[in-house]
């Protein structure tokens, strides 16, 4: 029997955050349950000659938890360094495949 589209993308998503997460996420405040994401720190861009500032990026799975609003503080850990980082969600977009991408910026 073939498994549903949902079921299968299900299947997939949770594979792409066990594999691919670098980060565990704490929402403010610290005693909210966490959950894992794949950050980004990508920094400014170049683009011939131009500079683009861009910020950084966190990518959710929504099955993990819901979406966060504008505003909303965060704390990363990398648990490889055991290094913390606090952000602020500057905004964010479904990816229409289950996934949200933050925008953050430093509070």
């Amino acid at each position: 029997m073939l498994a549903s589209f949902a079921a299968l993308e299900a299947r997939v998503n949770a594979a792409v955050i066990t594999y691919l997460s670098n980060r565990i996420v704490t929402v403010a405040p610290s005693a909210s349950p966490s959950f894992e994401g794949m950050f980004e720190d990508v920094g400014a861009a170049e683009l011939e000659g131009l500079v683009q500032a861009t910020q950084p990026r966190l990518t959710a799975s929504l099955a993990d938890w819901p979406e966060l609003p504008r505003g909303t503080q965060i704390s990363l850990l990398n648990p490889a360094t055991l290094a913390v980082h606090d952000f602020v969600i500057a905004d964010s977009n479904r990816d229409g495949a289950g996934f949200v991408v933050y925008a953050l910026r430093t509070p």
